[in-house]
């Protein structure tokens, strides 16, 4: 190795390889002393029986030395070394045959690499006679000199190569030049993709010599490298050569059609260039990749997508700028910034659109079924330039979050309704539910959910993970967060003064003097405003819950999800989503919520009967002919207050809320009167009278009937029971001494008293005056 680098260091000392072949010849002669010389010495050493047999095996090991050394020119290392262990084998482990094997490798690598040099000497001569219209030479030599760099990889072999390589691309480029100019000569005497082309039979031939010269200038190409995206072939850039020089016309000089605000003006262009042009470009030059596995119209796309690319490099660099010198100018900066959103998100759809209209994937490949690698579109280009990255990005995800900010405090914290119930909503044209389940939003709510849409457009078609999981975080998951945040300050707020506030409506100060079961107009308002904001918060809740789940099924944060799950293994065991946090913690403030509404109908229907329970009497002597008076406050109250919830809610959960209530009001009947009273008979038909008047006035508000929809309050366990323990009381046989009566008592009535117990019956036998 040494050798070849003393000797061998650019391609002109090829010239002086004879006398190194020489040098090496001599070397030859050289080692073949030193090994008589080592030979004699180890053969004196040995301890061999005779003289006459030490002499005969000197001489054996001396001529099988010499026939190595006389045959070195046809050895390569691996037969050296197999020589030389089979030297051991025979004659043992000898110092000498170690120095002398090590000497005769290097011999024998010297030579192999001289005639390498000798070989790329000779190319060096082909290529200077060479004509360089001559691909298929040219192609040959380049196929040489791989081979030969592949043989051995001495640094002589290897720099040698790489300034043939350097020649040969020369003579390579210099074709192009003429290529290029033949073609684009032979396209403008036809006029080609100007306003007075015109096809002909010549051009559209497939043996026409405008297409033979394309092609040929694609072979001229391969023969250095096949290009890969954003790379791309010269043979597309002649053709698209009138393209480009429109394209600078109108987007690189001062016309009107050259603003940074408009870049879908450009993407328009050249859409509207490949809708009109493509299909004759193909008709002409359809051929010319035929044995490169390459589709024509993504190579069309590619090479037009590179004046694109510069025009949005220069447009983010000038951007980036100007908000570089705008630190403390926030109204200009936020024009740039939204110059720079708008680049981004025109960019993001000219993306998709390339997709979807022309199935654009420069990795794909006509005979492989799937691309090798996935596009990133141009907004990927613009985005991953290594020296102008993190500037960019930064420069948009702090506009986009600003401009999110902005729109969260103007558009749904602060607007004047913000939690008020928006009772006009319809659900979306893409919704499944009835209207029976459909969840009506806040106005806040709804806003939300419509920017959190418009926010996951933004990025949807990003195909860069890294910022779309920036964005997710940096701003979608934020805004999701202050809401959660305001739901549960404004509830803790609401709950703390709730039950006083039912209260006040219900003591005597806030019935009027003229009739005590009137309800104060006041009060009975603010108490149903309180109810108002509570479903406000129940529905702002429930809506965003709702969407979350939808969410976590779309598509792109499916996917999102799975990239972070692979980026951070050991860091999502629990979650399926990547709202799962949120969906729990939303779900907690629903079930909040929801208990404050169960807790607000428990006080008020507790407030209602508060004097129906301490003040009406069950031991009298008279015959009702009316309903307590005490019992109006609850008929009159929870219609208004079950009205407002019926059309806030879907049926399902306003009917488990009924449920809950007509539970509630049935406890103070059963706990409160029944079991804490004495009854005459005329007490129990009072009781009957009562119960089955607010049965009857609420029954439509509390599923007091029978429902074709399965939604009935009729079977309610703690509503039967009340039936059944008025029963009871009304059954006349029921007085006896002792508990034997128990079963015959069961067996007088159809439902067989079956939701109270013995224990229950007999304090309620006795609660019946004789």
């Amino acid at each position: 190795m040494d050798y070849i680098n003393a000797n061998f260091s650019t391609i002109e000392d090829f010239g002086k390889i004879d006398s190194k072949i020489n040098e090496l010849v001599n070397n030859r002669e050289y080692i073949k002393l030193v090994a008589n010389s080592k030979i004699s010495r180890s053969a004196d050493a040995d301890e061999l029986g005779t003289e006459e047999a030490k002499s005969k095996r000197v001489e054996e090991f001396y001529d099988e030395v010499q026939e190595v050394l006389s045959s070195l020119n046809e050895h390569d290392n691996d037969a050296v070394k197999d020589t030389f262990s089979s030297l051991r084998q025979k004659y043992g482990s000898l110092k000498v045959l170690d120095t002398l094997e090590a000497e005769v490798e290097d011999v024998v690598y010297q030579e192999n690499v001289t005639k390498l040099l000798e070989r790329a000497f000779q190319i060096q001569k082909k290529v200077e006679g060479l004509d360089p219209d001559d691909i298929q030479a040219l192609s040959s030599i380049i196929d040489e000199i791989g081979h030969i760099e592949k043989m051995n990889t001495a640094d002589a072999i290897q720099e040698a190569c790489s300034e043939l390589r350097e020649v040969v691309e020369n003579r390579v480029y210099e074709a192009k030049k003429k290529a290029e100019s033949k073609l684009s000569k032979a396209l403008e005497a036809e006029n080609w993709l100007s306003p007075d082309f015109s096809k002909s039979e010549k051009l559209t031939s497939p043996e026409s010599s405008i297409m033979k010269t394309a092609k040929s200038l694609v072979d001229i190409q391969a023969l250095v490298a096949i290009p890969e995206y954003p790379e791309s072939f010269w043979a597309t850039d002649v053709i698209l050569r009138p393209i480009f020089v429109r394209f600078n016309y109108h987007f690189n000089s001062q016309k009107d059609t050259n603003k940074l605000s408009k870049p879908e003006w450009l993407f328009d262009y050249m859409e509207n260039m490949l809708n009109e042009y493509l299909p004759i470009i193909k008709l002409v030059f359809g051929e010319i990749f035929s044995g490169y596995s390459r589709f024509f119209e993504y190579e069309i796309i590619t090479s037009l997508l590179k004046v694109v690319r510069h025009k949005l490099y220069n447009i983010v660099d000038i951007i980036n700028r100007e908000i570089t010198k705008l630190e403390e100018d926030e109204p200009e900066k936020e024009k740039w910034g939204r110059v720079l959103s708008h680049l981004f998100y025109e960019t993001i759809f000219f993306d998709q659109r390339l997709r979807n209209n022309f199935k654009y994937n420069p990795y794909a490949r006509v005979q492989k079924s799937y691309p090798t690698e996935r596009w990133l579109g141009l907004i990927g280009d613009v985005l991953l330039r290594t020296d102008k990255e993190t500037k960019a990005v930064d420069n948009w995800l702090s506009f986009e979050y600003r401009l999110a900010t902005q729109s969260f405090n103007n558009e749904i914290i602060n607007i004047k309704n913000a939690f008020k119930i928006d009772y006009e909503y319809q659900g979306s044209e893409e919704s499944s539910r009835g209207t029976s389940s459909l969840i009506k939003p806040s106005y806040s709510a709804y806003n939300l959910v419509k920017l959190f849409d418009g926010l996951t457009n933004h990025h949807r078609y990003l195909n860069i993970v890294k910022y779309q999981l920036k964005f997710v975080s940096r701003i979608q998951l934020n805004i999701l967060e202050i809401y959660l945040e305001k739901l549960n300050q404004l509830h803790k707020q609401f709950d703390a003064s709730l039950s006083q506030r039912i209260v006040n409506t219900f003591i005597p100060g806030g019935l009027t003097g003229e009739k005590k079961s009137k309800i104060d107009n006041k009060s009975r308002k603010e108490l149903l405003e309180s109810l108002e904001m509570l479903a406000g918060l129940h529905c702002s809740a429930n809506f965003v819950s709702s969407n979350l789940e939808e969410w976590s099924d779309d598509l792109i944060f499916v996917q999102l999800w799975e990239s972070l799950k692979n980026m951070n293994k050991t860091s999502f065991k629990s979650e399926s989503t990547i709202f799962d946090s949120f969906i729990t913690r939303y779900g907690d403030t629903l079930k909040k919520i929801r208990g404050s509404i169960h807790q607000y109908f428990r006080d008020q229907i507790k407030a209602a009967l508060k004097q129906y329970v301490n003040s009406t009497r069950w031991d009298i002597s008279y015959s009702p002919s009316e309903i307590s008076p005490e019992i109006i406050p609850l008929v009159q109250i929870l219609p208004t207050s079950l009205d407002l919830l019926k059309k806030s809610l879907p049926k399902v959960e306003y009917f488990i809320i009924t449920d809950q209530i007509v539970t509630n009001f049935c406890f103070i009947f059963f706990y409160y009167i029944i079991t804490n009273n004495q009854f005459s008979v005329n007490g129990v038909n009072q009781l009957n009278m009562d119960f089955n008047y607010i049965s009857d006035q609420l029954k439509y508000n509390l599923f007091l009937v029978s429902d074709v929809s399965g939604y009935s309050n009729l079977q309610n366990k703690s509503y039967l029971k009340v039936k059944q323990s008025i029963d009871l009381l009304n059954n006349r046989t029921s007085k006896t001494s002792d508990g034997e009566h128990i079963p015959r008592l069961r067996n007088s009535a159809d439902h067989h008293f079956d939701l109270l117990s013995d224990h229950e019956i007999r304090g309620l036998v006795r609660r019946v005056l004789d």
